[in-house]
């Protein structure tokens, strides 16, 4: 018996040009519109952490009175732990002598400008190697002119200061061989040293006769003559404390003292002995 298959076939339906351009038209459309969707997220992730990042960084202290200037009021750690214990009633045991204490700040206020803030370390200049800081400052005093000075309490157990003002003779001076030059406004010039409340660091870059700090108490009047040294009295100074001073001319009296430290031998300015308590 034989078997004949008949082969049918269907026509495929037909389609134009136009109307397969138009499919492949909505496909493209459809995926652009989800590539832009992305683009327009992440660019607004993007602008979201540039806002964030420029708030961190202003709210860590890039302003004079951000939050930097808490972390300089924080308690600093002991570094002289269990001398307090120590016994000391061997008759061998000798006080150690007198040290001297410059200030690690010392700048100038003005009266007549009371928003000016002095340069700091005016007298830098720069080598091959980079910039050399010498430790000169000026002190400065005058009917219109004041000193800011701000001191380190140093070492353990000597805490017993006095404020010293040294001005050499000319001789030792000249002699000496430093570049030094000092401006007595008189024969004898009286100058009042006062405590102020000041428990950080003073930055020199914002301090003016109008953001000094509060005067606390009068701490001596001294006498200023060349070749001699003045003293105040004693006074109790916590190790590791901040002392902060100001050096004005005295009640009445146009004086002016013109000069630039000079910690070597012989010294001259102004500085901070401190005696032994222990």
């Amino acid at each position: 018996m034989a078997i004949f298959f008949q082969e049918r076939y269907n026509p495929l339906q037909a389609t134009s040009e136009g109307d397969e351009d138009k499919a492949l038209g909505e496909e493209v459309v459809g995926h652009s519109t989800n590539i832009g969707q992305h683009v327009w997220f992440a660019l607004a992730i993007c602008l979201l952490c540039t806002v964030l990042n420029i708030l961190v960084l202003a709210d860590l202290g890039f302003s004079k009175t951000g939050r930097a200037d808490q972390w300089t009021s924080l308690p600093r750690p002991n570094k002289y732990i269990g001398l307090e214990t120590v016994d000391r009633s061997n008759t061998s045991y000798q006080p150690p002598a007198p040290i001297f204490n410059f200030p690690q700040l010392l700048t100038q206020v003005d009266k007549t400008r009371p928003l000016y803030t002095f340069p700091d370390d005016s007298r830098r200049w720069y080598s091959r190697t980079g910039t050399v800081s010498p430790d000169d400052r000026r002190f400065h005093v005058d009917k219109y002119m004041h000193s800011i000075a701000q001191f380190r309490i140093i070492d353990w157990g000597m805490e017993e200061c006095a404020v010293v003002i040294h001005i050499p003779s000319k001789t030792p001076l000249r002699s000496s061989g430093t570049n030094t030059t000092v401006f007595l406004g008189s024969n004898e010039t009286s100058i009042d040293v006062w405590l102020l409340h000041s428990d950080s660091p003073i930055d020199p870059r914002t301090l003016s006769w109008k953001t000094r700090p509060r005067r606390e108490r009068h701490l001596a009047t001294l006498r200023i003559l060349a070749g001699e040294v003045s003293s105040s009295e004693h006074f109790l100074c916590r190790s590791d404390s901040l002392q902060t001073l100001e050096y004005a001319c005295s009640m009445g009296d146009d004086c002016m003292v013109d000069l630039w430290q000079d910690k070597e031998e012989p010294l001259l300015g102004t500085y901070m002995r401190q005696y032994p308590t222990v």
